[in-house]
């Protein structure tokens, strides 16, 4: 099911009471936060990807609801602060995600997925999930605050010193995503850096990207662009 907007607190109080099994994953936001406009597109992403999985399509439906148009239905769902992400199942909330939080949004879509999967996902699917995980993607070997390789840890200072926030996979927890994206991406070797699904390079490409002055805006145009082809 395609991200869809619920334009009144009607439409809200519906998909809550809806006697559809899946999870209701709400996203809650207002029109006059940039943060939350942002995120929109992430939830967007995250829709296609369960759409696209054969379990997630079957588990999860993702809707978003405006502050204005959901009017008192915020209240009485408690919430107080936008943006904030409500997961329902069977008409009660079990989880809330407070705050522009990408990643952990999509954790729990995630955890939702793998405890009703009823078959292995096919590993391209899970590859284009995880490079469209939040806008910008890191795979690498460790972890920003402890990277296992000197490349790793010259792009994590390179995108730091950029200020551009990214999210990350550690390839080593993974073998499968480690050779999987080596195959489908057709790119040898890691770290690798991803803008909304879209391979950028490794950690030599950055570099010339950052000293040229281009990497935080070849970043933002393909975000931009990526957005605006879904929106079309």
């Amino acid at each position: 099911m395609p991200y869809h907007q619920l334009s009144s607190a009607a439409e809200v109080r519906g998909a809550i009471s809806d006697k559809d099994s899946r999870y209701l994953v709400l996203f809650c936001w207002s029109e006059a936060s940039e943060i939350c406009v942002d995120l929109n597109e992430v939830m967007r992403t995250l829709a296609q990807m369960v759409d696209e999985s054969s379990s997630g399509s079957q588990q999860i439906k993702i809707f978003g609801a405006e502050a204005k148009a959901a009017g008192d239905i915020f209240h009485e769902l408690g919430v107080d602060s936008v943006p904030v992400v409500l997961i329902l199942h069977n008409g009660s909330v079990e989880q809330r995600i407070l705050g522009a939080d990408p990643a952990k949004i999509h954790d729990a879509v995630e955890a939702i997925m793998a405890s009703h999967a009823t078959e292995a996902e096919p590993l391209e699917t899970k590859l284009r999930r995880l490079v469209a995980r939040a806008p910008v993607m890191l795979f690498m070997k460790g972890s920003p605050d402890q990277p296992r390789c000197g490349f790793s840890r010259s792009i994590v200072e390179l995108l730091t010193s950029q200020g551009i926030e990214f999210d990350f996979f550690d390839i080593l927890q993974d073998n499968s995503v480690r050779e999987g994206l080596k195959s489908v991406y057709q790119w040898p070797t890691y770290p690798q850096l991803y803008a909304r699904g879209e391979l950028i390079g490794g950690l030599d490409i950055c570099k010339e990207l950052a000293t040229a002055g281009q990497l935080q805006k070849e970043i933002s145009s393909i975000i931009h662009d990526r957005t605006t082809d879904r929106a079309g």
